[in-house]
């Protein structure tokens, strides 16, 4: 069993999702959240089942902007569903996002799809309804031939492009996408194990950044990075504006030597002009400690510091004869046991 998630642009957090789905890396962490009256019949039957937990989902956008246009669906993104517990009236689904999808015909994959289920968004008949009604959160047996799987940056912008097209994200600025974490001296990318990266102390890293903007009318805006924990340090800037077509950014930071593992967090944040920067998502981090290396040093502090205290002694005659054990105090004793 497959799933189909849909984020529209009714509200802007929706719209927001999908600018998070197409900017983070693969591994990371997203929330949806949907009403009971908006998750397909087969999907609510299997809510609060082990069937659920590492399910696939397919993540689309959901274009409901024109009322005089069908409705249609544009796939962005792969996740893999980690819990979907159920808070009364909606359920919250904790995803991690994996591969890029990319569909060159999307009247196809709206076809293709509207044959896997027939709950899908659409229209109502009712003429002054805004929005479309039916289920948001699909199951379906297998996906559309039509979409596939694509780490390609062509296909990722030729999707952004899809997206912009749509009313819904005229004017929303800049997409981005964290292309990858890596380690600045040997450039070897550092991939998401378990929802958190984990890195090496005592090391440098860069985070790579590509934003696109084709759109002359969208806003700029600026991109930042900010950093929780002190087992990280920047050292270049953390902030970076968005105001060309299409640009890299590459964000640098080092780690310190923490005793013990010691966890952080790099939080994303995007501002558009005359609002408060908004947080995009977080990048969990753990630095692995050196309690080994700090034990051997300890150990090895140690012995530099008796050395000089146990040659003093070595060699001062008032000691009389030495021998390899004479730091070894004998402590059996010759007294004589009288008889009974």
């Amino acid at each position: 069993m497959r799933f189909v998630c849909f984020s529209s642009g009714a509200q802007r957090r929706y719209r927001d999702d999908i600018i998070r789905a197409m900017g983070m890396p693969a591994g990371c962490e997203i929330t949806f959240r949907y009403r009971r009256k908006y998750i397909s019949t087969g999907v609510l039957e299997l809510l609060g089942k082990p069937s659920l937990q590492a399910a696939e989902v397919l993540i689309c956008y959901l274009d409901q902007s024109d009322r005089s246009k069908p409705v249609d669906f544009i796939p962005i993104r792969l996740a893999v569903l980690l819990d979907a517990p159920i808070i009364g009236d909606f359920v919250v689904l904790r995803m991690r996002v994996q591969q890029f999808t990319f569909s060159a015909d999307i009247e196809l994959f709206n076809r293709e799809l509207g044959l896997r289920s027939g709950e899908l968004p659409k229209w109502p008949s009712d003429e002054k309804a805004q929005y479309a009604s039916g289920a948001f959160w699909v199951a379906v047996n297998d996906y559309p031939k039509s979409v596939v799987e694509s780490t390609s940056i062509a296909d990722w912008q030729a999707t952004v492009g899809q997206l912009l097209m749509r009313k819904d994200f005229a004017g929303t600025g800049a997409f981005y996408q964290i292309v990858r974490l890596q380690d600045l001296q040997s450039t070897a990318a550092v991939n998401m194990t378990d929802g958190q990266y984990a890195l090496r102390p005592g090391r440098e890293y860069e985070v790579l950044i590509d934003h696109f903007l084709p759109n002359d009318t969208a806003e700029t805006c600026q991109m930042e990075v900010a950093l929780s924990g002190s087992a990280l340090a920047f050292i270049t800037g953390s902030a970076f504006q968005i105001d060309s077509p299409y640009d890299r950014h590459w964000l640098r930071f080092k780690t310190q030597e923490p005793l013990r593992d010691e966890r952080a967090v790099l939080t994303v944040k995007k501002k558009v002009a005359s609002e408060d920067a908004a947080v995009q998502f977080d990048l969990p981090i753990q630095v692995a400690g050196r309690v080994l290396r700090a034990v051997l040093m300890g150990i090895v502090v140690g012995l530099l510091l008796a050395i000089p205290q146990i040659t003093a002694v070595w060699i001062n005659p008032g000691f009389g004869e030495k021998s390899p054990g004479w730091m070894v105090k004998d402590t059996s004793s010759t007294a004589t046991v009288p008889p009974r």
